[in-house]
């Protein structure tokens, strides 16, 4: 669960809520995200590349990755591997990723955003959400003009 090194960034707040963030092919809704909530710190759950299926890893590196384009150094974000489409596995992986961030800061809020990533992400996310008691769910509402894609820009938490 570490994090590659990012370009220095803002610093985030001491104080805030972590988030714990599936990942996709689309990072603007998960920055919107970021900056609506100022976390202390974030959690991204992505994929790996396997063969010619590229994995939402790819969506955190260099100057364009997601943590770049939100603001956050190295030391305010890191990830964790889920399996492409494995639920079960998943929702092991991701509840006990909740569990850790909640022992490492107890007194934050702990915001886990669906918004992002499979369906299987999403599901196993939702579960491990009801799994650990104290974790809030939320995922980033947007403007739908057609059936392919969320308008970017005016996204709410």
């Amino acid at each position: 669960m570490s994090a590659p090194v990012s370009p220095p960034g803002t610093t985030l707040p001491a104080k805030g809520p972590v988030m714990l963030l599936t990942v996709g092919g689309s990072a603007e809704p998960l920055i919107s995200a970021i900056r609506a909530l100022g976390p202390r710190f974030v959690r991204f759950a992505v994929t790996v590349s396997v063969g010619n299926t590229k994995g939402s890893i790819t969506m955190l590196e260099g100057e364009t990755g997601i943590p770049s384009q939100s603001g956050l150094n190295a030391a305010c974000w890191d990830h964790v591997v889920v399996p492409h489409d494995d639920p079960d596995r998943t929702f092991a992986i991701l509840r006990e990723s909740l569990q850790a961030l909640q022992a490492r800061y107890p007194d934050a809020e702990l915001i886990a955003d669906y918004t992002g990533g499979t369906k299987s992400m999403s599901a196993a996310l939702l579960n491990a959400v009801v799994a650990v008691p104290g974790v809030q769910a939320q995922f980033m509402v947007g403007k739908r003009p057609d059936l392919n894609r969320v308008q970017s820009g005016p996204e709410q938490p």
